[in-house]
């Protein structure tokens, strides 16, 4: 049977019911008045992570929210450190000692490396006070960059 448009006048007020749906008609979840919605809760977020959301709380397990006012807090200022490099290089030295590693974001010509415990790769980085270790060597003349709160 193919699919047939009744004009809206020609439906009585509560005339159809639950019986004369069919089961294959793909009415989405969002259109209908649920009293317990049949998606899953797996997702949403944590009491904790509703508080990070609105500006409060603290980073934890069960919360992987950083608020602005949680990171203002853990220092005394924020640092941007960029160096072009100059000759083969493998080692970056910041200006300030960063609060953690939770705060230490390394780029390498506008690429964002990941942060490993040792013996970082390509694409990857260590890092121990002042010094950002780099997995690989840097070109001569590409550019360096840390953002911190220290």
């Amino acid at each position: 049977m193919g699919t047939m448009q009744i004009p809206r006048k020609a439906i009585k007020d509560e005339a159809i019911d639950n019986s004369k749906v069919a089961t294959a008609a793909g009415i989405v979840e969002s259109k209908l008045a649920l009293n317990n919605p049949t998606h899953s809760s797996a997702n949403d977020p944590t009491t904790d992570q509703k508080a990070a959301l609105a500006g409060e709380g603290t980073p934890s397990g069960s919360n992987k929210f950083a608020t602005k006012s949680y990171v203002d807090g853990l220092g005394s200022g924020t640092a941007e450190d960029v160096e072009s490099t100059s000759g083969s290089r493998t080692s970056l030295t910041l200006l300030h000692t960063p609060k953690s590693a939770a705060v230490l974001i390394v780029c390498y010509c506008g690429q964002v490396l990941r942060r490993v415990a040792a013996a970082p790769g390509q694409g990857e980085y260590t890092w121990a006070t002042t010094t950002v270790t780099l997995g690989f060597a840097a070109d001569d003349g590409d550019w360096l960059y840390a953002n911190y709160v220290y």
